[in-house]
């Protein structure tokens, strides 16, 4: 890797950039689908999907380029976080089933992450300069969701009825090592223009909570599940596009969009029902999707 980054940098000038800061608002929106399966027969047990989480989001990022050596850091924060979910029960013993119900939900998302990279200029001497900066580095990505308001939700059938409380919601966190590129466009004049592709080797840790009435069997019975799983070996991708207008030889303002897609594998997850007093765990695989996608506007600032 390093003799690669050596050659590249024979085709170019050295690269050296003031550390700039960069403030950025914008609006996120967030897609997150889990569910449970048996380990074996792979059939859905239990699913449930968060559309539309939209949030408020604010960051402060620091970046800078010396002697072609490139670094960065970020960190970011979500509030205000409203959406919908979509929680589906498989079939019962008896055939009942599928049921869905619906629930408003809220949130905050938190995220940072850095880098070190190898900046190499690809057009020295020219009016124009592009920029492509190979990079390795760490990112950890967290989500916190719960029902905002609601009530019990109820299904009438033949012989009884089956209920859903509110769910409690998830804990999600995505956080491991990326490597990638990106790259930077400046045509002459004050617009510029960058972008990236990073990705993700990713650990994986998830929490969940559900609980149900079943008044189709007797007796009644009111059972609660806790979810818990983690592992290690999921991956993610991210791509990000920006454009600026330098101000002046300080200030510079613009607009840009990202998008992650992380994915889990199958986890080991840790299920247990509760129930009348009385506890059984089960074993089941549960997997997780997460796509957060923004757009924001950011100033920035040579220091």
């Amino acid at each position: 890797l390093f003799l690669f980054l050596g050659s590249l940098g024979t085709l170019g000038a050295t690269v050296n950039h003031p550390v700039e800061c960069s403030l950025y608002t914008g609006y996120r929106n967030d897609r997150l689908h889990w569910h449970l399966q048996d380990g074996g027969s792979g059939l859905l047990n239990y699913s449930e999907r968060y559309k539309n989480e939209q949030f408020w989001e604010n960051g402060l990022a620091f970046q800078g380029i010396y002697r072609d050596l490139a670094f960065f850091a970020r960190g970011s924060y979500a509030a205000f976080g409203r959406g919908t979910l979509q929680q589906r029960y498989a079939a019962l013993a008896g055939g009942a089933g599928p049921f869905d119900f619906h629930f408003d939900t809220e949130g905050w998302a938190a995220d940072a992450d850095g880098y070190f990279g190898y900046a190499v200029n690809l057009t020295p001497d020219r009016t124009y300069t592009v920029i492509i900066l190979p990079l390795v580095g760490y990112s950890a990505h967290f989500e916190r969701s719960h029902i905002r308001h609601g009530n019990t939700e109820t299904i009438s059938l033949s012989g009884g009825s089956f209920s859903s409380f509110p769910p409690g919601g998830y804990r999600t966190c995505f956080y491991g090592f990326f490597a990638g590129a990106n790259w930077q466009i400046e045509p002459g004049g004050r617009l510029l223009f960058s972008g990236g592709y990073h990705y993700h080797w990713l650990n994986a840790r998830f929490r969940a909570f559900f609980a149900d009435r079943n008044e189709i069997s007797i007796p009644q019975t009111d059972t609660a599940y806790p979810v818990r799983a983690h592992g290690n070996g999921n991956i993610g991708q991210t791509g990000w596009v920006q454009g600026e207008y330098r101000i002046d030889s300080y200030w510079k303002a613009g607009i840009g969009a990202q998008v992650h897609y992380f994915s889990s594998r199958l986890l080991d997850a840790s299920v247990a029902a509760h129930s009348n007093t009385k506890k059984t765990p089960f074993s089941q695989k549960l997997k997780v999707r997460w796509t957060p996608i923004s757009g924001y506007i950011l100033v920035s600032r040579e220091l």
